[in-house]
């Protein structure tokens, strides 16, 4: 009895320790891929924000980016108009603060866009 005992358990304890050696790589594949399509997103947010001006808008650089269509679906349709529409629109200001401005769009959605990927 005690040897059917001791051949189960060593059975299980195989079974158990193969059965790791399969998944633990599998876990740590899934971690590093989060990590990296986090790292990526980061990058791409980064790069359409470091083109949007600070003082003369330029809506063609920015249609033209290359991270532009890669985040254009997750923009409103308020960004995307201001930026995609060949309509010219005047945009007035309160102060030195201006308001309705196309890239106060465009970096609202960008950081609404941040919270929903877990970036802030």
């Amino acid at each position: 009895m005690e040897l059917n005992q001791a051949i189960l358990t060593a059975i299980i304890g195989s079974g158990t320790g193969a059965l790791e050696s399969f998944v633990a790589p599998w876990v740590k594949w899934g971690i590093e891929k989060r990590k990296i399509k986090l790292k990526n997103r980061a990058q791409t947010i980064n790069n359409l924000k470091s083109i949007l001006p600070n003082e003369v808008f330029d809506r063609k650089k920015t249609v033209n980016h290359d991270n532009y269509y890669a985040i254009r679906k997750h923009l409103s349709d308020k960004s995307i108009d201001a930026l995609e529409t060949n309509v010219i629109r005047l945009y007035g200001s309160v102060g030195d603060s201006p308001f309705n401005c196309p890239v106060n769009f465009i970096l609202d959605d960008l950081s609404k866009l941040e919270i929903k990927w877990g970036l802030r």
